[in-house]
């Protein structure tokens, strides 16, 4: 058998990258009070999604290591990652965070599709005949839907970093400072976390060491709102702002 070369070591994270926005919004990260909009800026930095979007647009897994559908599309098996630690020492994601999550999500009824949410995962109402969700163990749920769901409509309010994205957070902050609290100073899974915010200025965040999927190349990220266009473009290219949101009219 021929050696093989080792990976090359991961750079330490340096620096601080700048980015500036047209607006963020209030920092609430909790799934119970976030809203558009935070929601796009929160699941690209602190948060993660159960599945990621390939190129291809197809569904792959993120802190769903897997899945399979029935085929009646009635029952849903989720299969979680093992060892993805919360922020803020709040231990491993379980299914019962899963769970949690996707129930605050849709009681807060701020999420574009907290509606479909809670139907998804029967909460809120007396739900459909047969739908049912099963917590099987720590990486595992089985969701009953009752009638056919098409896939689409749920990986869309389960994939990372869009508008209508949704991502996990620990139940035993929310439990241990209450959903308020917990939204200021969120435990979610994402490899940023939040250090620092205040309203209308900035959000700033630390880079998480040991990343179950991967560390960020920064130290620090910070998103500046800075609501006129001209001073976001004065901002980069005086070297303030290392990118930011812009019109196309902008690239010329």
């Amino acid at each position: 058998m021929e050696a093989t070369e080792a990976p090359p070591a991961m750079a330490e994270p340096a620096g601080t990258i700048n980015m500036g926005q047209k607006e963020t919004g209030i920092f609430e990260a909790h799934p119970s009070m976030s809203s558009s909009p935070r929601i796009q800026f929160t699941s690209s930095s602190v948060g993660e999604g159960l599945i990621t979007t390939a190129p291809d647009l197809s569904a792959n897994p993120m802190l769903a290591a897997s899945w399979e559908i029935s085929e009646n599309f009635l029952e849903w098996t989720w299969n979680f990652q093992k060892g993805v630690q919360f922020h803020k020492g709040y231990g491993e994601m379980t299914t019962e965070d899963v769970l949690y999550s996707y129930q605050q999500w849709h009681e807060g009824a701020l999420h574009a599709r907290s509606g479909i949410i809670g139907e998804y995962f029967s909460v809120g109402g007396p739900g459909r005949p047969g739908a049912s969700v099963t917590v099987v163990d720590d990486y595992t749920m089985v969701v009953n839907t009752g009638t056919p769901w098409v896939q689409q409509d749920v990986f869309e309010f389960m994939r990372n970093g869009g508008g209508s994205s949704t991502w996990v957070v620990s139940k035993a902050q929310s439990d241990e400072l209450g959903a308020e609290a917990a939204s200021k100073d969120i435990a979610a899974t994402g490899p940023w976390q939040i250090e620092e915010h205040a309203s209308g200025e900035f959000w700033r965040f630390s880079a998480v060491e040991d990343h179950w999927r991967q560390s960020p190349l920064f130290d620090e990220l910070v998103y500046w709102t800075i609501p006129e266009e001209a001073a976001r473009v004065a901002g980069f290219q005086t070297g303030q702002l290392d990118s930011f949101d812009m019109a196309f009219d902008s690239l010329a």
